[in-house]
Order: structure tokens, then sequence, then C-alpha cells
């Protein structure tokens, strides 16, 4: 599996080597004295509902999956909680604003770019009518049962607990 490798050290700049403890193999700075991990991101997805019960779903302008329906996703920044990361996500990708209802869930996803991420999975409850955003060629409403295939696995995963949850 091909993903980020770290070649030179965040604080010095210094060359990395490659550090094994017998388990695992990790890049370490002999300089800094620091290891450094390959974790995996959080990333928040929406199961986003209107008041009819239509999902929203976005069909995406940037790799991975490029061109594919998912619902919106994206990653966390730094200091901002997931909920926060959720509203932000859905203003940026369907330009629309909402209320985060419930952690549906929390997903394993493997990543060709970055070896594996977490995905924490939220319904939330959004009005008004999307438009494509930053990181979308197109968002709209479907039906839950005409939803277009969803291109990453966690997303489907969610999807069929929501169902069995409605």
């Amino acid at each position: 599996m091909a993903y980020f490798q770290w070649i030179y050290c965040p604080e010095c700049a210094g060359r990395l080597i490659q550090f094994s403890d017998g388990e695992n193999v990790r890049p370490y700075c002999p300089k800094c004295r620091k290891h450094y991990y390959h974790n995996p991101p959080p990333v928040v997805a929406l199961l986003a509902a209107n008041s009819e019960g239509k999902l929203l779903a976005v069909k995406r302008a940037v790799e991975p999956a490029y061109g594919k329906w998912c619902l919106v996703c994206g990653f966390m920044e730094l200091l901002e909680t997931p909920e926060q990361a959720v509203l932000r996500e859905l203003a940026e990708e369907a330009g629309l604003t909402g209320e985060v209802k419930r952690l549906v869930g929390v997903f394993y996803e493997e990543s060709e770019r970055l070896g594996s991420v977490i995905v924490l999975g939220y319904e939330v409850a959004v009005d008004g009518q999307p438009k494509q955003g930053s990181d979308a060629l197109e968002a709209k409403f479907f039906d839950i049962g005409k939803l277009p295939p969803l291109a990453f696995q966690s997303q489907r995963e969610m999807l069929e607990i929501y169902r069995a949850g409605r």
C-alpha cells in the first residue's frame, strides 16, 4: 500500500531514519531524538437529512474518488471538535447549515494515500437547498432508497446503521 512517507524531520529538517521496535517501524530523528507516528487522521462524514427525510450526497471534485458520489465528509482541523468539523464541512461542500443530532458510529477506512483514516459518522438535520461547494461537483438530496452508490465503504456501513435505526 502506497501512502505518505516521512523523509525529513519537521522540527530540524534532518533526514529521518526508520526505527524498529521489533513490531513496528517508525520514522525517527536521531538529532532530535524523536519518533514520528503514522496515526490515522480523523475524518467526519454526515448523514444529512432534510425535513422530508431525504439524504444529502455530493459528487466529489477531489481525489480520492473524483466524480463519484459520497456523503459530505472531510478531515477535522487542528483544535476543532468533531461537531464543529461536521458543520464546517456541511457549509463548505453543500452551502448548508444544520444541527448535529447524534454520533452514528466510528469506522475504519483504508486510504491509499494515508494508510488509513478513522471516520466519525454523524446524523445531521439540515434545511434549505444544497449548492455545490468547494470540494463538490454537485450536491443534492435523494430518497434514502435512491441514493447513488457511495464511494467509501465506511459511508455504506454508516448508511446501513442509519437505515436499521429508522
